[in-house]
Parts: structure tokens; C-alpha cells; sequence
């Protein structure tokens, strides 16, 4: 998954609208520099927080049983499994350079994002 930073997001909607004519009638691919799986996400995490964090691969059902047993409700569950169903499936690890073009500066990394929030994860 080419996961996209928050402020990056928040950066091109600003200059979309503050830019609108720039902008009219186009759409965006916002991605991340780079196509990560969730274990590379782990390892990123771990690395900032200087502690292992594990994921553990769990088959569609046991991840709907779990997610139930948290009391979450069933249509997030049903959207939450459909997304992890894509990411299985390979669809969601396109990377763009989208963030690069409407902005002129590259898309923030995942490691670059997890350092500016490691305090926040620290328990």
C-alpha cells in the first residue's frame, strides 16, 4: 500500500483550493513514495519506537470475528475487510508521483511519518 501522509493530504486539498481554477475537474491519486505491506509497516514502527511490534497475518474471518468481538460495527467491519481484501489482492500498492506534482516537493515517507509521531505511539 503506498500509505499517504496526513499533511500531505491536507497540503494538496489547501492548494486545490486556494488554486481552484488550477484544479477544476481533476481528480487525485494521493499515495506515499513507496509501496509498503503491513510488516514492512511494523518493522518501520518498530524501528522509531526502538521495541519489536509484530503483525500477525490472520485469514478474512478471523479478522471479521475479531474486529466484532471489539464491538465495532458491522458496517465498518464489512468496509475495513473489503480494504484488506484489496490490499490482498494487490490492488492498492500503486505509488504516484501526484503529492511531487501538485505540490513540488516529494511525498512524505512512511519512516519520515513515523518518527513525527512516535511520541504519540509511545505507551
Amino acid at each position: 500500500c503506498g500509505y499517504v501522509e496526513g499533511d500531505d493530504i491536507g497540503d494538496v486539498a489547501a492548494e486545490a483550493l486556494l488554486n481552484p481554477a488550477k484544479h477544476r475537474g481533476k481528480a487525485y491519486d494521493l499515495t506515499g513514495p513507496e509501496a509498503l505491506t503491513v510488516a514492512d509497516v511494523s518493522e518501520e514502527i518498530s524501528n522509531v519506537l526502538g521495541r519489536r511490534i509484530t503483525f500477525t497475518n490472520v485469514t478474512p474471518d478471523e479478522r471479521r470475528r475479531s474486529l466484532l468481538s471489539h464491538h465495532m460495527p458491522d458496517w465498518a467491519v464489512t468496509d475495513i475487510c473489503e480494504l484488506e481484501g484489496l490490499q490482498r489482492q494487490g490492488y492498492m500498492k500503486n505509488v504516484t508521483n501526484t503529492v511531487q506534482e501538485v505540490l513540488g516537493c516529494p511525498a512524505t515517507s512512511f519512516r519520515a511519518n513515523a518518527a513525527h509521531l512516535a511520541s504519540a505511539w509511545r505507551i
